[in-house]
């Protein structure tokens, strides 16, 4: 029988060199979103003013304000500055009080027809206010183209007395106005001019002014 010898190991070789890198690997699966986080400080910091935006397209013309269309019409009594005695009759009944002087207008839509009436020369809403002195006691009424208007009929305080009213009234142009001493009272009305005690003239006047 043939023994067998075993030889015994050599010694470890020196490393070889590195070998070449391999190609990178796919990229993995999109992980799962995390939790939102906790919203941050409000911010004290203002922030830059904006540029002025474009001018807007102009608006509407509004509707015409008709405050500015008034006038007056007056006369005088005896006395110290009168103009001349307008009133050395009395106002009978049905009659018109006159008012032959004019006052100051502006844009007057009301125009003298004579020395105690007046035409309307634009339709609307007018505010009419009078102030008379009598001797007896007295009633006035507005009166419209011949025909009395009720609701206008002012009774003054007595005898020596002021006879004064403001009334609104709807007109129409071509109208004719008159202050008159209204049927069914007791006789003509004296008006009030200057005596002992009050030496100044006596002005009894009638303004229009245009509403609308």
């Amino acid at each position: 029988m043939t023994d067998i010898k075993t030889s015994s190991t050599g010694l470890q070789g020196p490393r070889g060199p590195r070998g070449h890198q391999g190609r990178a690997g796919h990229d993995g699966d999109t992980g799962p979103t995390g939790p939102t986080g906790d919203a941050g400080a409000a911010s004290t910091v203002t922030g830059p003013t904006g540029s002025t935006g474009p001018t807007g397209s102009t608006g509407a013309t509004g509707p015409q304000v008709l405050f500015n269309s008034a006038v007056m019409f007056f006369g005088t009594t005896t006395g110290t500055g009168s103009a001349g005695n307008d009133y050395s009759t009395g106002i009978g009944i049905g009659t018109a009080v006159p008012f032959p002087r004019d006052g100051a207008a502006t844009n007057a839509s009301v125009v003298r027809a004579s020395g105690s009436s007046f035409t309307v020369v634009d339709s609307g809403v007018y505010e009419i206010s009078w102030t008379v002195g009598f001797v007896q006691k007295s009633q006035l009424q507005i009166s419209i183209s011949g025909s009395g208007v009720v609701d206008t009929t002012t009774l003054s305080g007595g005898a020596n007395s002021i006879n004064s009213n403001t009334v609104i009234v709807t007109l129409s142009a071509g109208e004719l106005i008159e202050l008159i001493n209204p049927p069914g009272n007791p006789g003509a009305l004296t008006v009030q001019a200057a005596d002992v005690d009050l030496q100044q003239a006596q002005a009894p006047n009638i303004t229009f002014r245009r509403l609308s």
